[in-house]
């Protein structure tokens, strides 16, 4: 890999690492905000031995932000593997797929200012040609 790849795609490799670590923290974060927010109702829930009536909306709330967290994780895991990915020039589909995901508002939580304009430089990067040439080698 020559010097000028190199330094072409450490800027964008080191910042989509980052958006990934960033997305993961504010992921753990919140789910951990959900989960001891939730706590008290469980235990109420559990030990009244409430029925359907409690549980339905119960889930249907805290159990789909509970499910994006998870989700979340996810999506950070691949952010963070595409940025590594990148540094060392391997995997590009991964990388598209790690830039994406940054780019979209939904999968970087609250991360989306800073992951669109990294996730479209990271593309824009990946479209050079000695980029994609490094790829084949």
């Amino acid at each position: 890999m020559n010097e000028y790849v190199e330094e072409k795609v450490k800027g964008p490799g080191i910042a989509l690492l980052v958006v990934g670590i960033l997305t993961l923290l504010a992921n753990l974060v919140g789910l951990l905000f959900r989960l001891i927010g939730s706590i008290a109702s469980i235990i109420d829930g559990i030990s009244n031995g409430y029925g359907m009536e409690f549980w339905g909306p119960f889930l249907g709330s805290t159990g789909w932000q509970i499910l994006l967290s998870i989700i979340g994780f996810f999506t950070s895991f691949v952010i963070i593997m595409a940025g590594s990915r990148l540094r060392s020039l391997r995997s590009p589909g991964l990388i598209y797929a790690g830039a994406i995901l940054a780019a979209l508002p939904c999968c970087s939580s609250w991360c989306c200012c800073v992951g669109l304009p990294i996730g479209v430089w990271v593309i824009v990067t990946m479209q050079d040609e000695q980029v994609k040439a490094a790829f084949t080698e």
